[in-house]
């Protein structure tokens, strides 16, 4: 029978040097590690790669001034206790543009450009204005429905006025109405302006209707439940009948929420007659 050879054994002498050997090589490790990354985080404060000028470039109102401030506020601090913020290639790109944006509502995009080692651009685009929506005072809507900034007094007669609509609270930031409705409501207006007639001001009512006045003083009733095409062919056909054949002028409204039927009343009739099937 083979019997397994003796383990050999180590004395006291040989066991304590190999301990101390390990303690040395993990000591090395350990502070060759430190230093790697004490040299690292020293790295991020190299001054010929820090954030020094903020360049703002964009057309708009928006205050170029107060946009760099935000932005250098955003570069103060550093990432857990010790890397820099200010580093031109580990700078908080993201972080800044959400804060930008939250700050700033009349701003559609916000991006970033590094023009050298220390010089950062932030270039931005403001939301365009489509319409107005009006309570006491009236705010820019973009094409979406999104209101983004106050509007001066002169532009009320430039842009179609929304009111109505149930928005409560301050208005700056908020959606007047879906964005699938709103561009449904633009799509009515155009379709309207093709006809020759120019929609001044829009009021939503209860029930999904709407009241669009035009500029000849004539008011539209329809309904925002209806198709718009639906809405808009009623509308030429009403237009095109005998009844209408002298236009609007003189008319004080036509009721188009009824489908094909349609409704009209002149300004001097106290009821309004109901016009004949215009399909």
């Amino acid at each position: 029978m083979r019997l397994s050879p003796r383990k050999r054994l180590r004395s006291p002498r040989q066991v304590a040097r190999r301990r101390k050997m390990f303690l040395w090589r993990a000591g090395t490790l350990l502070f060759l590690g430190a230093l790697l990354l004490s040299g690292g985080i020293a790295g991020t404060h190299i001054e010929a790669i820090q954030i020094q000028e903020i360049v703002v470039e964009g057309n708009g109102v928006t205050a170029k001034g107060a946009l760099s401030a935000s932005v250098q506020e955003a570069l103060d601090g550093m990432y857990f206790p010790y890397i820099s913020k200010r580093n031109i290639f580990l700078y908080p790109k993201d972080a800044i543009e959400e804060k930008v944006l939250a700050e700033f509502p009349r701003l559609a995009s916000v991006t970033f450009t590094r023009l050298d080692t220390q010089t950062l651009s932030v270039q931005f685009q403001e939301f365009q204005p489509v319409a107005l929506y009006c309570r006491e005072s009236c705010y820019f809507i973009n094409s979406t429905g999104y209101i983004f900034a106050p509007a001066p007094e002169f532009s009320g007669t430039l842009l179609v006025r929304f009111t109505g609509g149930g928005l409560v609270g301050e208005p700056v930031g908020a959606q007047f109405v879906s964005v699938g409705e709103f561009k449904k409501l633009l799509q009515f207006i155009e379709g309207v302006a093709v006809r020759g007639l120019a929609v001044e001001h829009i009021e939503l009512l209860p029930a999904g209707d709407a009241r669009a006045l035009l500029s000849s003083g004539t008011a539209i009733l329809f309904s925002r439940t209806i198709s718009v095409l639906v809405t808009l062919e009623n509308l030429h056909a009403s237009l095109s009948s005998e009844a209408l054949s002298g236009g609007l002028d003189g008319v004080d409204y036509i009721d188009l929420r009824f489908g094909n039927r349609v409704y009209f009343k002149k300004k001097t009739e106290a009821v309004p007659p109901a016009s004949d099937d215009t399909q």
